[in-house]
């Protein structure tokens, strides 16, 4: 052999090369071969649908965020139900409040009316009863004139010939004079007096005893 062993070339081994495709080769053969991207057959070898693998996991992600996202809606339906009860109540208390409120000042016009008519009505009392005091008075005078009309009656002046006060002796100069009030006759000094009286406008004659009596009845009046 002129060529040692060391020397020789090595034999060159052809190898089977995946063919290369493209992606949208790729989406076409995986579209004939099956619905899922996990099968395989002996007409399209392992390493054609091996690059399709991580769209599973995709998959399974978008179902997972479209369960979150369900139940999202679901919790945002039940909270946006639970808003409008809370507001129907909300508004029927504010509703509720504004009848209470309305009614409040319908009370408080009343109360105003009520005070009103009763501060009235005190006032017509107060007069009421002026009224009737006074009124008790002009009775208890022209009960008092009554009583006086009937116990005393005008004396003529022969029925006596002696002042009924100081009892002296009536003459030329010490003249006989009758109480306006109670008819009885006396001289000057002991009738030396004038008072209002309800028979006249104008103050009359009265004797002293006439003239205490009625002095006090107007001090009390």
């Amino acid at each position: 052999n002129p060529f040692p062993l060391t020397l020789l070339p090595r034999p060159i081994v052809l190898k089977e090369q995946a063919p290369t495709w493209s992606s949208v080769e790729q989406e076409r053969i995986v579209g004939l071969n099956s619905h899922s991207p996990f099968h395989t057959s002996p007409i399209f070898p392992p390493y054609i649908t091996s690059p399709l693998i991580p769209f599973s996991s995709h998959r399974e992600q978008a179902q997972t965020g479209c369960s979150v996202e369900r139940e999202w809606r679901e919790n945002l339906q039940k909270q946006g139900v639970s808003n409008r009860e809370e507001i129907a109540r909300l508004r029927a208390e504010v509703t509720h409040v504004v009848e209470l409120r309305s009614t409040l000042k319908q009370c408080q016009r009343e109360n105003d009316d009520l005070r009103r008519s009763c501060s009235e009505q005190e006032k017509a009392l107060v007069e009421l009863g002026d009224h009737l005091s006074r009124s008790k008075v002009k009775a208890e005078e022209l009960q008092y004139n009554v009583d006086l009309t009937k116990e005393n009656k005008w004396m003529s002046d022969k029925e006596t010939a002696s002042c009924q006060n100081c009892k002296k002796n009536f003459s030329v100069s010490r003249r006989r004079h009758h109480c306006r009030n109670c008819g009885g006759i006396f001289c000057h000094q002991c009738s030396d007096n004038t008072m209002p009286l309800p028979s006249s406008s104008r103050p009359l004659r009265v004797c002293d005893g006439c003239s205490e009596v009625l002095l006090q009845r107007s001090l009390q009046q």
